[in-house]
């Protein structure tokens, strides 16, 4: 019974190592990982630019990013945030945006090609259905997000209000 376990764990490591190289998984992972990192970057643009239009006064930024940032780089960091505080810009914003929806829809379509690839499917769609499905399932990963962290700080005043407004919890 040993001798057949064994056997079946080696054949298992072995099938999967194969499949792992034939799907070229590390492949599609460091392209994902890629696209998910360079999307930050317009995402501290749109986050940043977005900080002027909220009801924050740059010395409360500032005091919140001192606690976090290297000594060095803080003159760098206050003249900027003092600048785009000041100097609302919506072009910005508008840019900061599209440009974090584009840039993390390339890691969902690494996503969906190496899915694509993994299930040895291939490619039938047309690139616009294809881009504009990536586009899509990157807002609604957004959307998903922004729940998952709004939850835990406001979930109780969420269900208040739910429950007010369509009686879920009166039943009980």
């Amino acid at each position: 019974m040993n001798a057949i376990h064994e056997f079946s764990s080696l054949s298992f490591w072995k099938t999967l190592g194969k499949r792992i190289q034939e799907s070229d998984l590390t492949g599609f992972a460091a392209q994902l990982a890629y696209f998910f990192l360079l999307s930050l970057f317009p995402l501290l643009i749109f986050l940043v630019t977005l900080l002027s239009y909220l009801p924050f006064t740059v010395t409360d930024v500032l005091d919140t990013v001192r606690n976090y940032a290297p000594g060095q780089t803080m003159d760098t960091v206050e003249e900027t945030l003092t600048e785009v505080m000041t100097n609302r810009n919506g072009g910005l914003l508008s840019f900061g945006i599209i440009a974090t929806i584009w840039t993390a829809s390339n890691g969902m379509n690494a996503v969906i090609k190496s899915l694509n690839r993994a299930y040895e499917v291939s490619e039938e769609r047309p690139f616009y259905i294809q881009r504009g499905l990536s586009v899509l399932l990157t807002i609604g990963m957004i959307l998903v997000f922004i729940i998952a962290l709004l939850l835990p700080v406001f979930g109780k005043q969420i269900g208040n209000v739910l429950d007010g407004f369509f009686g879920f919890f009166s039943a009980l």
